[in-house]
């Protein structure tokens, strides 16, 4: 990892029963400059690059998706973000859903 990396998401699987949530943290405290921040959509979205993502799997949204994100974007704050993450959701998952049968 460079130092230059902003973001991270840290996912332990662990199987052993030593292995517990307060252990995890402290490792990555002293492994890691940063910030703890909760992992939910909010946050996600927060920190998602669009054009990164759009570029690395090599999709766009479609013509539907901007006009739903229009009518949506009317008086409903944030609502055209959410629906784009959304849409870009499913597209990744069918995407990664062919490569994988391939």
């Amino acid at each position: 990892m460079q130092e230059s990396t902003t973001n991270i998401v840290v996912l332990k699987v662990a199987t052993a029963s030593e292995i517990t949530l307060e252990r995890v943290k402290q490792h990555l405290a002293t492994s890691i400059e940063g910030q703890e921040a909760t992992f939910d959509d909010h946050t996600l979205q927060e920190l998602t690059d669009m054009a990164c993502v759009k570029k690395i799997y090599k999709f766009s949204l479609d013509n539907s998706v901007k006009l739903s994100n229009k009518r949506q974007n009317i008086g409903n704050g944030n609502k055209s973000a959410t629906t784009e993450m959304q849409h870009a959701e499913r597209q990744i998952l069918g995407i990664m859903a062919l490569r994988g049968a391939t």
